[in-house]
């Protein structure tokens, strides 16, 4: 991950700033300031793509245990837990006077 995060830095360095951070031939001052650049600079650039495979990575493990759950609850005969097994109106023996009076505790 880390040299996806420093090919993006080194491109954008060169496309944004025209600047090429190639070893120089001679050590200066202006090679010594650019050196938190390409520290600071790979590691911003590399969060994203984490975040990105994380995310992917994420999806890609709930999708399969759903599907693994689904399996299992079909090779067992039962209905996936997402979906309520449907109810039995309750049958009551009430005359039409019980059920128009109103119920007390």
């Amino acid at each position: 991950m880390h040299t996806t995060g420093m090919a993006i830095f080194l491109f954008l360095t060169w496309l944004w700033l025209r600047y090429d951070m190639d070893k120089p031939a001679d050590v200066d001052l202006g090679w010594w300031l650019t050196r938190p650049l390409a520290i600071i600079g790979p590691l911003i650039c590399t969060i994203p793509v984490l975040l990105l495979f994380r995310n992917l990575h994420r999806r890609g493990t709930a999708a399969a245990a759903a599907r693994r759950a689904a399996e299992a609850e079909k090779a067992a005969g039962t209905q996936p837990a997402a979906v309520p097994a449907p109810r039995e109106p309750a049958v009551e023996d009430t005359s039409a006077e019980e059920a128009s009076a109103p119920r007390r505790p």
